[in-house]
């Protein structure tokens, strides 16, 4: 292969402006590029330049000739994708895309190339700034077209030869949309086709006047192919959640095309069946990278969060569960080789290498962590503009103090389509988790909306890995079941589940439940625990002073209101460490209500309110009673919220209150005997086992509910059941017994499931 200079630079500069490439550009630039150029001739068979070499970086334009291209593979091997024709360039990519070449040049026939080096281009750029944006649109778009070559070849497959690729791509029209920006309305005329060369699509469907989410499409897939066959109008309709870019083929053209070359016909049906059965047969699941987008509230940069490396720490916890991968400023720069990624994102808030970056990382991990920095620079205006959950990080000790940042994430929310909306989750990092968090309502009231938060120990490894898994999908939440003191058994299955080293994520529970909930929530002990327990069942203990005239209930208030308050304090639902909510049932509208805010107190007496043993609730201007008259056991509630993992724990038996008589004897003779005298009570009804107004009330409450209960236990990973039909609803004073008896059975259930595919699938 022999090169000499160029003598006569204006033949360059003429043979410059006729290519594609370098259309529209000035002649001033044209004749300085044209100083630089260097001729080339090769050989039939020469290699211009080999894929995964850092040399021959620069623009080459085919005088004359044939030269073929040999792209690398997914699999590294070398495939052969592209005739280069007279008048066309290659290698453009190497300027800003690749510091390595992606693929190898081979000379078909006898070449004249034409080839101006990098430096010479770059040159150019530092002194003209407008050429340095001609020149990264020019790059863009040959970047593009590569792209959209290979998911033509891809999509094709052998069917269709290069000239006719070669067409397509001269037929259609490239199509930008913004983020959260719609393509096309379901209903609207099936007029054209796209393929999604770059960004990220959804499918929305419309229901009772709302649009629901029905699809995803990823790079590389085709859109609206199968209207154009069909002529039937669009079957959704399709919005972009990040910047994209489309390549549209409409339907003349595609008509055209079809007439011409019915193989593209052929390939296209191919392609339709081919995904058809693809669908039918197979559970692809999401297979997108999910960027979570950590965002300061506060404007120091020296604050305890970044010193701790947050973000680094919870890429470690979620490389755990899936592939993870951390990006922050610094990271980016050292990747591309620049100084300041907010310089080149100046240009038009986008720079395709970064992208071109993201894209490769997406390939290999699932989860990409974008840390913003604190002040709303370009660089954080690209982390959220490519988020898919916006995780706010706040430390309490600084409180929220960035404005223009929280500013500018309302803003957003408030622009953002709602069908659109990206999800808005809050981390609070603590530094000693023996210091019970407090005053979050406030912090959720500022940063609102949020959907879900978190108190998380900055020191404490397993808190992130909790993090982690419930970010991912993967938590593990347990769902308590309602029960009087038989709830009591809760306490030996918590002790079982920490002892097989299952972690627990997420609680939730009804009535006793409720109450085992707030005080796993609450990370006390398995002592601490059965301490509370033991003066709860002091505290409520019924005496016969405590009893009332039955109008509203018969049995008084203020006593169980200072055992609920003696129960857990002045705690919050938001201040407790891990996520909890209990259910009560609002009488007044007739509906189940799930607390996760306010007063823990509050809402534990209201799911633990017995219908006509207690009085019901007063909280917000409505009544509340038990929950278990509708969801004894609400796992359902609580998978859906976090797509947990689910551990049931239902201390409800099947079968209770078997009578040993024929009928019910005379209530004022029984209760009076029973009060007053003993002994010939003993001897007259000593031998049946008569249930009290409590346990039957509240054993029609677990009735209510059970079919609830048979349904949450058939989604569960893990269902537990202890046999506690042998202790009454009131039995508080066998704590000790109640407590073993959950515990053994535990022991002796989870030996039989695979925990460690449960916990780690």
């Amino acid at each position: 292969m022999k090169e000499k200079n160029i003598d006569h630079s204006i033949v360059a500069a003429e043979n410059l402006k006729d290519s594609a490439f370098f259309e529209n550009v000035s002649q001033s630039y044209l004749d300085e590029i044209a100083s630089s150029a260097i001729i080339m001739k090769a050989e039939k068979d020469d290699v211009i330049y080999t894929a995964g070499e850092d040399n021959s970086a620069g623009i080459f334009l085919l005088l004359s000739g044939l030269v073929k291209l040999f792209r690398k593979g997914e699999d590294t091997t070398l495939d052969s994708t592209e005739d280069i024709v007279e008048g066309e360039t290659f290698n453009s990519l190497s300027l800003f895309y690749e510091k390595k070449r992606g693929e190898t040049a081979t000379a078909s026939a006898y070449s004249r190339l034409l080839f101006i080096p990098k430096q010479a281009l770059l040159d150019l750029c530092h002194t003209q700034p407008e050429f340095n944006k001609i020149l990264h649109d020019k790059t863009t778009l040959q970047f593009n077209r590569n792209k959209l070559h290979r998911i033509l070849l891809n999509f094709y497959s052998d069917e269709v030869d290069q000239s006719i690729l070669r067409k397509i791509i001269l037929t259609g029209e490239w199509i930008t949309l913004k983020h959260n920006s719609k393509l096309f309305d379901e209903g609207e005329p099936s007029d054209s086709m796209f393929f999604l060369v770059r960004g990220f699509l959804k499918a929305f469907i419309n229901s009772d006047g709302n649009l629901k989410e029905v699809g995803e499409i990823k790079e590389g897939e085709v859109i609206g192919e199968m209207g154009l066959l069909s002529d039937e109008p669009r079957s959704a309709s399709i919005y972009s959640t990040r910047e994209s870019i489309l390549f549209k083929i409409n339907k003349e053209k595609f008509d055209d095309l079809m007439r011409s070359s019915p193989s593209v016909l052929f390939a296209l049906s191919k392609q339709i069946i081919l995904r058809f059965k693809k669908n039918q047969n197979v559970d692809t699941g999401n297979e997108n990278t999910t960027f979570l987008t950590l965002i300061y509230t506060s404007q120091d940069q020296k604050n305890q969060l970044s010193e701790n490396k947050i973000g680094k720490t919870l890429d470690t916890a979620l490389g755990k569960i899936d592939s993870s991968y951390f990006l922050d400023r610094t990271l980016v720069n050292e990747k591309l080789g620049i100084k300041d990624i907010n310089k080149e994102l100046s240009l038009e808030e986008k720079y395709y290498p970064l992208d071109n970056l993201i894209n490769n990382l997406g390939k290999d991990y699932k989860y990409i962590i974008l840390e913003c920095d604190p002040d709303n620079n370009m660089w954080t205006k690209w982390c959220t503009r490519i988020g898919d959950k916006f995780l706010f990080m706040l430390d309490p000790e600084d409180g929220i103090n960035n404005s223009p940042m929280i500013r500018e994430m309302d803003e957003i929310h408030k622009n953002t389509p709602k069908h659109l909306l990206v999800d808005r989750q809050l981390i609070i990092f603590h530094q000693n988790k023996n210091t019970f968090p407090t005053n979050t309502i406030k912090l959720l009231e500022e940063l609102h909306p949020i959907s879900n938060h978190y108190h998380i120990d900055i020191n404490n490894e397993d808190d992130f890995n909790r993090l982690a898994r419930i970010l991912t999908g993967s938590s593990i939440g347990v769902a308590f079941g309602g029960g009087g003191a038989r709830g009591i058994a809760h306490i030996g299955v918590y002790k079982a589940l920490i002892e097989y080293g299952i972690p627990v994520d997420i609680v939730c529970g009804t009535s006793a439940g409720g109450m085992m909930s707030g005080l796993v929530a609450s990370r006390y002990s398995i002592e601490e625990i059965t301490e509370i327990f033991k003066n709860f069942g002091k505290n409520v203990k019924v005496k016969w002073a405590d009893y009332t005239l039955p109008y509203s209930s018969i049995v008084k208030d203020p006593k169980l209101i200072e055992a609920y308050k003696s129960f857990c304090g002045e705690k919050k639902i938001e201040d407790l460490w891990l996520p909890m909510f209990c259910c009560a049932v609002n009488i007044s509208s007739a509906e189940l209500t799930v607390f996760d805010r306010g007063s823990l107190w509050k809402a534990l007496r209201a799911t633990t309110s017995l219908p006509g043993l207690l009085v019901p609730a007063v909280y917000n201007g409505s009544l509340f009673v038990d929950g278990g008259l509708i969801n004894n056991m609400p796992g359902d509630i609580l998978k859906e919220r976090y797509n947990s993992k689910l551990i049931s724990v239902n201390v409800s038996p099947e079968k209770d209150l078997i009578p040993n008589f024929s009928e019910f004897p005379n209530q004022t003779k029984y209760l009076l005997k029973k009060i007053f005298l003993r002994k010939k009570f003993k001897k007259d009804y000593g031998h049946i086992d008569v249930p009290n107004l409590a346990s039957i009330m509240i054993r029609s409450i677990m009735v209510g509910s059970a079919k609830k209960t048979n349904e949450v236990a058939k989604i569960s990973e893990i269902y537990l059941s202890p046999p506690t039909d042998n202790f009454k609803m009131l039995d508080y004073d066998n704590l000790e017994k109640i407590t073993e008896v959950g515990y053994k059975y535990a022991v002796e259930e989870l030996n039989k499931y695979d925990l460690n595919q449960i916990i780690n699938s």
